[in-house]
């Protein structure tokens, strides 16, 4: 993922839950963003934000079989291509006037200039911090800034110079994959010691279960669940990434309030797209856009599993085992966001082994969700 640089005079709203005049995202190759974005848009329609799901070839038709001669001259020139990659959070970033752009993304940037009324930068993208790695955030008049550990501190320092700058410990490849900004200070964080406990009483109660002589397909569950266990602790224990606890007590000592969630599960991979062995999430929860609607209220926007799916749970099980994941979110920040305004987009309802659009299936494989897949257009 590609980076951007900023200049000082530019003034940031913040990438808390703000209000939003919409959310842009884009197809590319080998990933539609279609069902997912439509699902966005429904969200939108009830809160008060549009959903552009923007592609590199709108208003062209593409070549279908072109020669070989042509196929070569559209490598070079980029007619008739997708972008290469769907991660608009690390390459647009929106301001409340401007749309800071890295140099090469430029091919339909001015309609979504011309649709939202701003203006557009080009900004060199080098030596700037990751947009995943990031969280700009407004408590009153100040401005505050989590940043990623493995982020240059003095180059945030000497962007931001008025800022207060929390480094977090690098749970993962970025941020934004184990913590959530809401309002007033308030942040989500992925505890993985509450998530291990979940799978582990779950555990203890299909053993129960298995020797109280029930069903023998239980087994099948189990053996996966062990797997799950296994392997999420295995990836923790790897010394690639920092414990979540440490974030939480870096949080809480720099005043910040920690909601803490079950909200993720992993393993460690080495994929075409994860060629360094990051951590590939099975549930990812924290990786969400959170925004403030027309009515003032957080909406929380987050990442469908098929988690259930994989161990052969049914809803009813997945209570009685107390795995049903989505409704413990609900009730963990219950006190922050109303439960019928939280929503975890699915995208395609399954998953197509040519071209990504299912989320779940692009958690697993690409190591991102909706927040790596959206940039944010505040209001």
């Amino acid at each position: 993922m590609n980076s951007l640089q900023i200049n000082n005079r530019v003034s940031f709203g913040g990438y808390n839950a703000r209000a939003l005049k919409g959310v842009v995202m884009r197809n590319s190759i080998g990933f539609d963003m279609s069902k997912i974005a439509s699902q966005m848009s429904a969200i939108g329609d009830k809160h008060g934000f549009d959903v552009i799901c923007e592609s590199r070839l709108a208003d062209k038709k593409p070549c279908k079989n072109p020669s070989f001669l042509r196929k070569i001259l559209n490598a070079i020139t980029g007619e008739n291509l997708e972008y290469d990659h769907p991660w608009v959070q690390d390459i647009l970033y929106f301001t409340k006037d401007k749309m800071l752009i890295e140099k090469p993304e430029g091919i339909n940037h001015q309609r979504l200039c011309e649709m939202f009324h701003i203006g557009r930068k080009d900004v060199p993208f080098r030596d700037f911090i990751s947009g995943g790695n990031l969280f700009l955030l407004q408590d009153g008049d100040a401005q505050k800034i989590l940043m990623g550990s493995s982020e240059k501190y003095g180059k945030a320092r000497g962007l931001f110079k008025k800022s207060d700058i929390t480094v977090l410990p690098q749970a993962d490849f970025h941020i934004d994959l184990f913590v959530r900004p809401l309002k007033n200070n308030v942040v989500i964080v992925a505890d993985d010691n509450m998530t291990l406990s979940m799978l582990e009483a779950a555990k203890d109660k299909l053993e129960s279960f298995m020797h109280q002589g029930k069903k023998d397909w239980l087994d099948k569950i189990y053996k996966k669940l062990c797997t799950i266990i296994k392997n999420m602790r295995s990836a923790r224990e790897s010394g690639n990434f920092a414990d979540t606890d440490e974030v939480i007590s870096t949080l809480q000592r720099n005043g910040y309030e920690v909601v803490r969630t079950a909200g993720r599960i992993y393993h460690d991979r080495v994929s075409r797209f994860n060629v360094h062995g990051y951590l590939i999430h099975k549930l990812n929860f924290i990786n969400a856009v959170a925004a403030t609607d027309k009515n003032g209220e957080i909406v929380y926007i987050s990442n469908k599993t098929n988690l259930l799916e994989e161990l052969g749970l049914t809803p009813k099980l997945a209570q009685e085992l107390g795995l049903d994941f989505e409704s413990k979110f609900k009730d963990s920040v219950k006190e922050y966001i109303k439960p019928e305004n939280i929503y975890f987009i699915e995208g395609a309802d399954k998953a197509d082994p040519i071209i990504y659009d299912n989320i779940a299936q692009i958690l697993e494989k690409c190591h991102g969700g909706i927040h790596c897949l959206c940039a944010e257009i505040p209001a």
